[in-house]
């Protein structure tokens, strides 16, 4: 199989994992915070990190006050902030770090991660955990 086809079937594979009724009410959680939001910052590394940032340049695009942490325009986080933290482990210490920072300041911390018992998980505000690590295996 070659790497495009491995990617695909993965995506495929991982989507199956995902409960139609948890998505749902993530999302419309999600939506409602992203609206009420005076500024959406993200934050995750590598693929993910990517993966993310391209959803927060989409926010931006519909008019929404949202970057990515390393943006030079990155404002403070208050309690009126959504921080969405995009990873697979949820255990990345700078990731935590600055999760404790949005938490002490106020702000809704939203995790996506495959790992629900993460310590960013437990942390956040709302957790959407998508391809569960005991249920997922890439070979990527």
């Amino acid at each position: 199989m070659n790497n495009l086809s491995l990617a695909l079937v993965e995506m495929i594979d991982m989507s199956d994992t995902v409960l139609l009724d948890t998505y749902k009410e993530f999302v419309q959680t999600l939506a409602y915070d992203v609206e009420h939001a005076d500024y959406i910052v993200g934050l995750g590394a590598g693929r993910m990190g990517y993966s993310l940032r391209a959803s927060i340049m989409r926010l931006n695009h519909m008019g929404y006050n949202a970057s990515m942490i390393g943006d030079t325009n990155v404002p403070r986080v208050t309690d009126k902030s959504l921080v969405i933290f995009n990873t697979s482990s949820g255990e990345t210490p700078s990731m935590i770090l600055y999760a404790k920072q949005a938490i002490a300041e106020g702000a809704t911390v939203v995790v996506l991660t495959t790992n629900r018992k993460s310590t960013l998980a437990i942390l956040a505000n709302y957790v959407f955990n998508y391809a569960p690590k005991d249920e997922f295996k890439s070979k990527q």
